[in-house]
Protein backbone atom coordinates (compact mmCIF):
# COMPACT_ATOMS: atom_id res chain seq x y z
CA UNK A 1 0.00 0.00 0.00
CA UNK A 2 3.04 2.52 1.14
CA UNK A 3 4.55 1.78 -2.17
CA UNK A 4 1.09 2.16 -4.12
CA UNK A 5 1.06 5.70 -2.52
CA UNK A 6 4.79 6.67 -3.51
CA UNK A 7 3.88 5.84 -7.11
CA UNK A 8 0.90 7.78 -7.19
CA UNK A 9 3.15 10.84 -5.77
CA UNK A 10 5.83 10.29 -8.57
CA UNK A 11 2.86 10.47 -11.11
CA UNK A 12 1.57 13.57 -9.89
CA UNK A 13 5.09 14.78 -9.79
CA UNK A 14 5.71 13.93 -13.43
CA UNK A 15 2.83 14.97 -14.77
CA UNK A 16 2.82 18.75 -13.15
CA UNK A 17 6.71 18.93 -14.62
CA UNK A 18 5.76 18.09 -17.87
CA UNK A 19 2.80 20.98 -17.74
CA UNK A 20 4.77 23.06 -16.84
CA UNK A 21 7.15 22.62 -19.42
CA UNK A 22 4.21 22.67 -22.13
CA UNK A 23 3.27 26.15 -20.40
CA UNK A 24 7.19 27.55 -21.08
CA UNK A 25 7.11 26.40 -24.30
CA UNK A 26 3.89 27.98 -24.85
CA UNK A 27 5.37 31.47 -23.74
CA UNK A 28 8.19 31.45 -25.47
CA UNK A 29 6.26 30.90 -28.73
CA UNK A 30 4.14 33.85 -27.88
CA UNK A 31 7.32 35.68 -27.65
CA UNK A 32 9.15 34.54 -30.66
CA UNK A 33 5.88 36.19 -32.51
CA UNK A 34 5.29 39.35 -31.03
CA UNK A 35 6.82 41.67 -33.54
CA UNK A 36 10.05 43.59 -33.11
CA UNK A 37 9.80 47.35 -31.97
CA UNK A 38 11.42 49.98 -34.19
CA UNK A 39 14.98 50.42 -33.93
CA UNK A 40 14.00 54.77 -33.24
CA UNK A 41 12.22 53.77 -30.21
CA UNK A 42 14.24 51.36 -29.06
CA UNK A 43 17.86 53.10 -29.29
CA UNK A 44 19.78 53.33 -26.34
CA UNK A 45 16.71 51.41 -24.19
CA UNK A 46 17.55 48.67 -22.36
CA UNK A 47 14.08 47.85 -21.13
CA UNK A 48 10.65 49.25 -20.53
CA UNK A 49 10.48 50.75 -16.96
CA UNK A 50 8.74 48.95 -13.79
CA UNK A 51 5.62 50.52 -14.34
CA UNK A 52 3.93 51.78 -17.36
CA UNK A 53 5.04 51.33 -20.81
CA UNK A 54 7.62 52.99 -23.48
CA UNK A 55 6.03 54.81 -26.14
CA UNK A 56 6.58 54.32 -29.27
CA UNK A 57 9.64 56.64 -31.02
CA UNK A 58 9.34 56.85 -34.98
CA UNK A 59 11.11 60.13 -35.21
CA UNK A 60 12.34 59.94 -38.80
CA UNK A 61 15.06 62.48 -38.50
CA UNK A 62 17.41 61.90 -35.74
CA UNK A 63 19.45 58.59 -37.09
CA UNK A 64 22.99 59.07 -36.29
CA UNK A 65 22.83 62.82 -35.11
CA UNK A 66 24.08 64.32 -32.15
CA UNK A 67 21.81 64.01 -28.81
CA UNK A 68 20.06 61.15 -30.89
CA UNK A 69 19.89 58.74 -27.50
CA UNK A 70 18.93 61.54 -25.38
CA UNK A 71 15.91 62.89 -27.88
CA UNK A 72 14.95 59.14 -28.08
CA UNK A 73 14.91 58.15 -24.44
CA UNK A 74 12.80 62.02 -23.27
CA UNK A 75 10.42 60.45 -26.65
CA UNK A 76 10.07 57.54 -25.18
CA UNK A 77 8.59 58.76 -21.60
CA UNK A 78 6.02 61.14 -23.44
CA UNK A 79 7.60 64.26 -22.86
CA UNK A 80 7.34 65.44 -26.35
CA UNK A 81 4.09 63.72 -27.26
CA UNK A 82 3.28 61.82 -29.86
CA UNK A 83 6.54 60.98 -31.04
CA UNK A 84 6.07 60.18 -35.09
CA UNK A 85 6.84 62.19 -37.90
CA UNK A 86 9.72 65.35 -37.92
CA UNK A 87 11.05 65.92 -34.42
CA UNK A 88 13.05 69.14 -36.06
CA UNK A 89 15.94 69.34 -34.04
CA UNK A 90 17.60 72.26 -35.66
CA UNK A 91 14.28 74.32 -35.57
CA UNK A 92 14.27 77.01 -32.15
CA UNK A 93 12.08 75.76 -29.38
CA UNK A 94 9.45 78.22 -28.44
CA UNK A 95 9.27 79.44 -24.58
CA UNK A 96 6.27 77.37 -24.29
CA UNK A 97 7.13 74.31 -25.45
CA UNK A 98 10.22 74.33 -22.90
CA UNK A 99 8.42 74.94 -20.24
CA UNK A 100 6.09 71.73 -20.89
CA UNK A 101 9.19 69.70 -21.57
CA UNK A 102 10.51 70.82 -18.57
CA UNK A 103 7.72 69.94 -16.26
CA UNK A 104 6.84 66.86 -17.73
CA UNK A 105 10.82 65.73 -17.87
CA UNK A 106 10.94 66.40 -14.64
CA UNK A 107 7.81 64.71 -13.60
CA UNK A 108 8.71 61.80 -14.96
CA UNK A 109 12.50 61.51 -14.60
CA UNK A 110 10.97 61.72 -10.33
CA UNK A 111 7.93 59.83 -10.63
CA UNK A 112 8.97 57.75 -7.89
CA UNK A 113 9.19 60.62 -5.60
CA UNK A 114 6.52 62.86 -4.56
CA UNK A 115 8.71 65.83 -3.04
CA UNK A 116 9.89 66.20 -6.65
CA UNK A 117 7.16 66.58 -8.79
CA UNK A 118 5.59 69.47 -9.92
CA UNK A 119 1.40 69.69 -9.71
CA UNK A 120 -0.11 71.34 -12.59
CA UNK A 121 -1.71 74.52 -11.72
CA UNK A 122 -5.49 74.06 -10.74
CA UNK A 123 -5.95 78.15 -10.24
CA UNK A 124 -7.97 80.51 -12.35
CA UNK A 125 -5.56 83.20 -11.94
CA UNK A 126 -2.74 83.47 -14.00
CA UNK A 127 0.55 84.98 -13.08
CA UNK A 128 1.13 86.15 -16.86
CA UNK A 129 -0.83 88.72 -18.81
CA UNK A 130 -0.33 86.66 -22.00
CA UNK A 131 -1.11 83.44 -20.85
CA UNK A 132 -5.04 82.60 -20.45
CA UNK A 133 -6.06 79.62 -17.93
CA UNK A 134 -7.71 78.14 -21.17
CA UNK A 135 -4.11 77.90 -23.01
CA UNK A 136 -3.52 74.52 -23.40
CA UNK A 137 0.11 74.93 -21.35
CA UNK A 138 -1.33 76.73 -18.66
CA UNK A 139 -1.30 73.95 -16.74
CA UNK A 140 2.53 73.57 -17.15
CA UNK A 141 3.62 76.85 -17.34
CA UNK A 142 1.60 78.26 -14.20
CA UNK A 143 1.95 74.77 -12.40
CA UNK A 144 6.60 75.82 -12.75
CA UNK A 145 5.94 79.83 -11.92
CA UNK A 146 3.65 77.92 -8.23
CA UNK A 147 6.51 75.70 -7.58
CA UNK A 148 9.47 78.72 -7.26
CA UNK A 149 10.57 78.92 -10.54
CA UNK A 150 10.41 82.07 -12.07
CA UNK A 151 9.80 81.41 -15.95
CA UNK A 152 8.39 84.78 -17.14
CA UNK A 153 9.91 87.95 -16.98
CA UNK A 154 9.37 91.40 -14.90
CA UNK A 155 6.34 92.93 -17.14
CA UNK A 156 4.48 89.99 -16.00
CA UNK A 157 4.33 88.40 -19.04
CA UNK A 158 5.46 85.01 -20.94
CA UNK A 159 5.79 85.48 -24.47
CA UNK A 160 5.44 81.76 -25.20
CA UNK A 161 5.60 81.81 -29.25
CA UNK A 162 9.11 83.51 -29.03
CA UNK A 163 12.10 81.15 -28.86
CA UNK A 164 14.07 80.78 -25.55
CA UNK A 165 17.32 81.91 -25.74
CA UNK A 166 20.10 79.90 -24.18
CA UNK A 167 20.85 82.46 -20.90
CA UNK A 168 16.87 82.51 -20.40
CA UNK A 169 17.21 78.25 -20.84
CA UNK A 170 19.74 78.06 -18.69
CA UNK A 171 18.45 79.91 -16.13
CA UNK A 172 15.14 78.62 -16.00
CA UNK A 173 16.81 74.67 -15.93
CA UNK A 174 19.08 75.43 -13.18
CA UNK A 175 17.05 77.06 -10.74
CA UNK A 176 14.27 73.91 -11.12
CA UNK A 177 17.91 71.67 -10.81
CA UNK A 178 18.32 72.95 -7.00
CA UNK A 179 14.88 74.03 -6.10
CA UNK A 180 14.13 77.02 -6.98
CA UNK A 181 15.25 80.60 -7.68
CA UNK A 182 15.96 81.79 -4.17
CA UNK A 183 18.55 78.92 -3.66
CA UNK A 184 21.73 80.84 -4.79
CA UNK A 185 24.13 79.89 -2.17
CA UNK A 186 27.31 82.07 -3.88
CA UNK A 187 25.15 84.43 -5.52
CA UNK A 188 23.53 88.09 -5.00
CA UNK A 189 20.75 89.48 -6.70
CA UNK A 190 21.68 92.76 -5.79
CA UNK A 191 24.72 92.43 -7.05
CA UNK A 192 26.00 90.34 -9.87
CA UNK A 193 29.81 90.92 -9.99
CA UNK A 194 30.72 87.70 -7.88
CA UNK A 195 28.40 85.88 -10.69
CA UNK A 196 30.28 86.83 -13.49
CA UNK A 197 33.77 86.63 -11.85
CA UNK A 198 32.99 82.81 -11.10
CA UNK A 199 32.18 81.60 -14.55
CA UNK A 200 33.84 80.34 -17.18
CA UNK A 201 36.41 82.61 -19.08
CA UNK A 202 33.87 82.61 -21.89
CA UNK A 203 35.04 85.86 -24.50
CA UNK A 204 31.32 86.99 -23.80
CA UNK A 205 30.15 86.12 -20.12
CA UNK A 206 29.52 89.57 -19.52
CA UNK A 207 26.89 89.72 -22.36
CA UNK A 208 24.67 87.84 -19.73
CA UNK A 209 22.17 89.60 -18.67
CA UNK A 210 22.30 90.16 -14.42
CA UNK A 211 18.88 88.88 -14.13
CA UNK A 212 19.93 85.58 -15.32
CA UNK A 213 23.71 85.46 -14.40
CA UNK A 214 22.82 84.30 -10.82
CA UNK A 215 21.36 81.16 -11.43
CA UNK A 216 23.55 80.11 -14.32
CA UNK A 217 26.83 81.01 -12.29
CA UNK A 218 25.15 78.87 -9.15
CA UNK A 219 24.57 76.40 -11.90
CA UNK A 220 27.94 75.75 -12.79
CA UNK A 221 29.47 76.78 -9.21
CA UNK A 222 28.22 73.18 -8.24
CA UNK A 223 28.80 71.72 -11.44
CA UNK A 224 32.39 71.86 -10.55
CA UNK A 225 32.05 71.24 -6.50
CA UNK A 226 30.77 67.96 -6.74
CA UNK A 227 32.96 65.62 -5.51
CA UNK A 228 30.96 62.36 -6.93
CA UNK A 229 30.16 62.82 -10.58
CA UNK A 230 26.90 60.66 -9.61
CA UNK A 231 25.37 63.30 -7.50
CA UNK A 232 24.45 66.95 -8.69
CA UNK A 233 27.13 66.86 -11.44
CA UNK A 234 24.43 68.19 -13.84
CA UNK A 235 27.14 69.84 -16.52
CA UNK A 236 24.21 71.65 -18.46
CA UNK A 237 26.62 73.88 -20.30
CA UNK A 238 28.86 71.11 -21.12
CA UNK A 239 26.51 68.54 -22.26
CA UNK A 240 24.46 70.76 -24.56
CA UNK A 241 26.79 72.68 -26.05
CA UNK A 242 30.24 70.94 -25.44
CA UNK A 243 33.91 72.97 -24.93
CA UNK A 244 33.02 76.38 -26.31
CA UNK A 245 35.13 79.43 -26.04
CA UNK A 246 31.73 81.68 -26.23
CA UNK A 247 27.71 81.23 -24.63
CA UNK A 248 26.35 83.13 -27.06
CA UNK A 249 23.73 83.63 -24.45
CA UNK A 250 20.90 85.66 -26.82
CA UNK A 251 21.52 82.84 -29.52
CA UNK A 252 18.63 81.04 -29.51
CA UNK A 253 18.06 77.29 -28.64
CA UNK A 254 17.37 74.75 -30.71
CA UNK A 255 15.12 71.57 -29.99
CA UNK A 256 17.39 69.48 -30.32
CA UNK A 257 19.86 71.52 -27.77
CA UNK A 258 16.64 71.72 -25.35
CA UNK A 259 16.63 68.08 -25.30
CA UNK A 260 19.76 66.86 -24.53
CA UNK A 261 19.47 69.79 -21.78
CA UNK A 262 16.66 68.40 -20.23
CA UNK A 263 17.79 64.52 -20.28
CA UNK A 264 19.37 65.50 -16.42
CA UNK A 265 17.30 66.46 -13.64
CA UNK A 266 18.83 68.09 -10.52
CA UNK A 267 17.61 66.71 -7.42
CA UNK A 268 16.04 70.19 -6.32
CA UNK A 269 18.55 70.82 -4.13
CA UNK A 270 21.80 71.59 -3.21
CA UNK A 271 25.02 70.08 -2.05
CA UNK A 272 25.74 66.31 -3.16
CA UNK A 273 22.13 64.87 -3.84
CA UNK A 274 22.17 62.72 -6.40
CA UNK A 275 20.51 63.63 -10.56
CA UNK A 276 18.61 61.81 -11.99
CA UNK A 277 18.93 61.01 -16.04
CA UNK A 278 16.20 60.11 -18.67
CA UNK A 279 17.90 56.54 -19.06
CA UNK A 280 18.23 55.87 -16.00
CA UNK A 281 14.45 56.06 -15.57
CA UNK A 282 14.18 54.07 -18.52
CA UNK A 283 16.66 51.12 -17.09
CA UNK A 284 14.67 48.07 -15.34
CA UNK A 285 13.19 48.82 -12.15
CA UNK A 286 13.76 52.52 -12.77
CA UNK A 287 10.07 53.16 -11.05
CA UNK A 288 8.83 55.54 -13.70
CA UNK A 289 6.16 55.93 -15.45
CA UNK A 290 5.83 58.11 -19.03
CA UNK A 291 4.51 61.80 -18.88
CA UNK A 292 0.81 62.17 -19.55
Amino acid sequence: MIVGKHLLVVFFVLAVLAGCSKGTQTATSTESAAPAASASAVAEVSASPSTGSIQPVNYDDLKGIFGEKEMTQLAALGVFGDANGHFSPAKPVTRREFVRWLFKANNSLWADDTNKLIHPAQGTESAFSDIKTSDPDFQYIQGMQDSGVSVGFPDKSFRPEQPITREQALAIKAALDRGGVDKDLVITKKDPTYGYFILPNWKDKHDIAPEFVGAIATGIYHDEGAQNEASSHLENVARTFGAIAMLKPRAVLTRGQAAIMLWKIGPHSEGLAEARTAAQALAPGGGVSPSP
